[in-house]
Order: C-alpha cells, then structure tokens, then sequence
C-alpha cells in the first residue's frame, strides 16, 4: 500500500517543475518515473531524427519545410538533454552532492558510447573494450547513486527533503 502511494505521488508531481527546473531535491520514485518518461520520448525523438531525410522532405514540399522539421527535432532533442540532466541534478541534490557530477554520470557514457560506435574500427578492440568498459562501470554507477541509493534523511544543503 505505501508504494503504491509514493508512486501515485510522483505521478501527481509538476511535471514542468520537475523536468526544467534544476534546482531543490527530488525522491528516488521521481527520478525512475521522469528518467523512464524522458528516455521513452528521447527514444521516439531519435528514431525520427534517424529517419529524417532532408532531400525528400525538400522534394514533397520545399526547404524551409525540411529546414524546419530538422530545426524542430534539433530543439526536442536538446529539450530532453536538459530535462534529462535537470532530473539528474536534483537526485544529486538529494544524495547531498553537487549537481555537477551529472556529467560524469550521465554525459560522459553517453559520449563514450557514441565515440565508440563512431571509432571502434580505427580504435583497435583492446581500446574499443577498455572505453566500453569505462563506459559501462559509469552508467552502472550512476544507476546505483541515482535510483537505488536513498537521498539524505532530513533537510540538506539544497533544500528540505524530498517527498516521499
């Protein structure tokens, strides 16, 4: 009964408070249902951003159409990036720990990744294992201190406690 509560709670949240805001402190349900929600849309945002093709959008209809749909995708995808990183920021503040951390958190795997993808045949598989294994100790890590770990009982330097 009581986790079912705490979850209808975060569900019932302000939600533009939530997402773009970065500061105060945020619980551990929060965070899992704005982190699922964020990498749920991210995900569709890049599926469309992967099947954007100017050329033919320009063909149907013109380029300031194509132009716009691909200024349009740019700006949902930095949109999520910083809510995503918003989100991250105020778990950090609820673990008592400066928001600047979500960046080896979350954005230096995410780069990893991508240089890998991008890299691994010019890398050589001893260099490709390694970053991918960096990669992978990061994102595990920052699983552990954003989603399981509980924040600080009581106030904090970043506010009163969340709510749980």
């Amino acid at each position: 009964m009581g986790r079912r509560l705490q979850i209808r709670q975060a569900l019932n949240r302000n939600w533009p408070r939530l997402l773009l805001s970065s500061s105060g402190r945020i619980d551990r349900a929060s965070w899992w249902i704005a982190s699922c929600a964020l990498t749920i849309v991210g995900a569709i945002v890049l599926k469309l951003i992967d099947i954007f093709d100017y050329d033919r959008i320009v063909a149907a209809t013109n380029r300031f159409s194509a132009v716009s749909v691909g200024l349009v995708l740019v700006i949902l995808f930095v949109l999520l990036l910083y809510c995503l990183l918003a989100v991250g920021v105020k778990r950090l503040h609820d673990r008592n720990k400066r928001g600047w951390w979500v960046f080896l958190f979350l954005l230096v795997p995410v780069v990893l990744a991508f240089m890998i993808g991008a890299l691994a045949s010019d890398l050589g598989a001893e260099l490709a294992w390694t970053a991918t294994a960096i990669a992978l100790m990061l994102g595990v890590w920052a699983l552990i201190e954003l989603g399981v770990l509980a924040g600080t009982a009581g106030p904090n330097r970043y506010g009163p406690a969340a709510v749980r």
